[in-house]
C-alpha cells in the first residue's frame, strides 16, 4: 500500500471517539505498480491508466464530498483490512487481531465484528483515506483456517 499524501490528515479529520475508520484503495496494474515503485509516490485521477476500473472514482479526494456520502458509503463498501484505523482501547477492548487465525481475508471482517458487537461504530471514509495497492501475486486462499477462540464476552455476534 502507498499512501495518498493527504492520507493522515484524512484518517485524523475522522477520529473521534467510539467509531473505527476505513478509507478506500485503488488497485494499480503492473505498470502503474513499477513505475511508482522506481519513482516514488504519486496521486491519480479518474483519467489516469492502469487503475482497477470499479474503483476509479476513488481518486477524487475531496474530504467534504466524503463526508456528505459517509453514511451511504458504510452500506456498500466491503471490510478490507488494508487501510483501517482504531483507538487502541476499542482494539483492547476485543482483544485485537485473533493471532490463531491463518490464510487470506478473513481475520478483518472478524475483528469489525468483534468491534461492532462491542459497540464501536464504523464509519467509512469515501474520497479521502485513500491507498494504493500494488500488484502482487494472490495469497493462497485454500490453506486458511479460523483458530480456536478465547475471547471471553468480546466475540462476534451470536445469531
Amino acid at each position: 500500500m502507498v499512501l495518498h499524501p493527504e492520507y493522515i490528515a484524512d484518517h485524523a479529520r475522522a477520529a473521534r471517539p467510539g467509531y473505527w475508520v476505513q478509507g478506500t484503495r485503488i488497485l494499480l496494474d503492473d505498470t502503474r505498480t513499477r513505475e511508482l515503485l522506481a519513482n516514488g509516490p504519486q496521486t491519480f485521477s479518474v483519467f489516469s491508466s492502469g487503475l482497477g476500473f470499479k474503483r476509479r472514482a476513488y481518486t477524487v479526494h475531496s474530504p467534504f464530498a466524503g463526508h456528505l456520502v459517509r453514511g451511504a458509503a458504510n452500506a456498500f463498501i466491503a471490510i478490507k483490512g488494508c487501510n483501517q484505523a482504531f483507538w487502541r482501547s476499542d482494539l483492547e477492548r476485543v482483544n485485537g487481531y485473533d493471532e490463531a487465525m491463518s490464510g487470506w481475508g478473513a481475520e478483518d471482517k472478524e475483528l469489525a465484528a468483534r468491534l461492532v458487537h462491542a459497540g464501536v461504530h464504523h464509519s467509512t471514509l469515501l474520497f479521502c483515506g485513500i491507498a494504493y495497492h500494488l500488484l502482487h501475486d494472490p495469497a493462497p486462499r485454500d490453506r486458511g483456517t479460523a483458530g480456536p477462540r478465547d475471547r471471553g464476552t468480546a466475540g462476534p455476534p451470536q445469531d
